[in-house]
């Protein structure tokens, strides 16, 4: 299978030397540039504001970079190039905001498709929309609830890791490095519970091979009482724990385990990925925690194939847009590659043939592969999953 994303993405000069050279193309103007007729309108819906911040903003820039790049020479529809609009609205990390913007996007603004939201609290909320209104939601959150069971989600999609890998992935690590009382350090609200719930789960199905959850604490989404559950906790003497939490609340916490002098493993969720995270003091803070995360992450691979050369065009282009580089940004790139491929495939826009074609996406993205298909609607395959280590204020692999 022909994989046109990672032509999607060439810069117009060598749009150009293809046709120069007589090898067929787009046309272009007299300065070069491809010519884009009509347009394809795409919505996302990102936290902007509220405690998704940190997430929904990487992810915002990360569409903007990826709809700049795609622009360069178009969306290809029916033998014409076409600009992609990308329109976004702030879900404001309230559940119910999001559902309504999501339902602006189709009803006012009449999107082909949909990216979103950066949490499963909104993602939720923005389901039954979906398959109410019958558009595509392709969600860059974690929870697998977003995606199954698939009779009751035929719209709905997901490029972030599944939390029952991820969680599945720590358990692994941690009996690997000898640490089988774990405890759970998890903020409340709804990400939390999900945290908690995936990774009790995994505990449970590990428990012959000695795991055991030995206590888990709950604090407040700002992390203004985690020094008190922290201790709480510590009471139980875990040989690890796991830290499920966003930003500030995931900040406070880590400073917080520091100061406590804690010397067993810690493990933090994927979301400690986010560029934001290992700045200020954190960065120190955090010297040796561990994070199972999509091998994106690494700074240091080598690019051999398609896909590598693409992530590393991605995030150099990021990186000179916004001075930094966060690793839940190419979830963003692949949700938007996969509609505009999908709107090539079926030559248009029209829903209901797009959910068919993004049901059957074999995706070599810049955050790993995906396989999608009637009985599995994502997310990035786990076998794309690595671990990390914190040193020196930076991302590492550890093996």
């Amino acid at each position: 299978m022909v994989d046109r994303r990672f032509w999607a993405g060439l810069t117009s000069a060598v749009l150009v030397a293809s046709v120069a050279a007589g090898c067929g193309g787009p046309a272009t103007s007299d300065r070069g540039a491809v010519v884009l007729e009509g347009e394809v309108v795409v919505g996302a819906v990102v936290e902007l504001t509220g405690p998704g911040l940190p997430i929904g903003t990487v992810h915002r820039n990360a569409l903007r970079v990826t709809v700049d790049q795609i622009n360069e020479g178009g969306v290809l529809v029916d033998g014409k190039r076409r600009k992609l609009r990308l329109v976004v609205k702030d879900s404001a990390s309230d559940p119910a905001k999001g559902a309504a913007a999501a339902r602006e996007l189709v009803t006012n603004d009449h999107v082909a498709a949909i990216v979103g939201a950066s949490t499963t609290a909104v993602t939720m909320a923005m389901v039954p929309v979906a398959e109410e209104l019958g558009v595509p939601l392709v969600s860059l959150a974690a929870s697998d609830a977003i995606v199954t069971p698939v009779s009751a989600r035929k719209f709905c999609f997901k490029v972030s890791p599944n939390g029952g890998d991820i969680a599945a992935a720590i358990a692994d690590n941690a009996l690997r490095m000898g640490a089988k009382k774990i405890g759970l350090l998890t903020a409340r609200g709804t990400y939390g519970d999900i945290v908690t719930q995936v990774m009790t789960g995994a505990l449970a199905i590990r428990s012959s091979d000695g795991l055991s959850l030995v206590k888990g604490e709950r604090f407040a989404e700002d992390g203004s009482d985690v020094t008190d559950r922290l201790a709480a906790l510590l009471e139980a003497r875990p040989d690890a724990i796991l830290l499920g939490a966003l930003m500030p609340g995931a900040a406070r916490a880590v400073s917080a385990i520091k100061a406590s002098g804690y010397t067993g493993k810690i493990f933090l969720d994927p979301s400690a990925g986010a560029d934001q995270f290992l700045s200020g003091p954190t960065a120190a803070d955090a010297e040796g925690m561990f994070m199972v995360h999509p091998a994106v992450l690494d700074p240091n691979s080598i690019a051999t194939t398609p896909a590598g050369l693409a992530q590393q065009e991605f995030r150099r282009r990021y990186i000179q847009e916004y001075n930094t580089y966060s690793g839940v940004a190419p979830s963003a790139y692949d949700a938007l590659h996969m509609i505009t491929e999908a709107i090539t495939t079926t030559k248009g826009t029209e829903r209901g043939p797009l959910r068919d074609a993004l049901e059957n996406t074999h995706y070599d993205g810049v955050a790993g592969n995906y396989v999608f298909g009637p009985d599995h609607h994502g997310g990035v395959d786990k076998g794309t999953l690595t671990t990390f280590v914190v040193r020196l204020g930076g991302w590492q692999l550890l093996y």
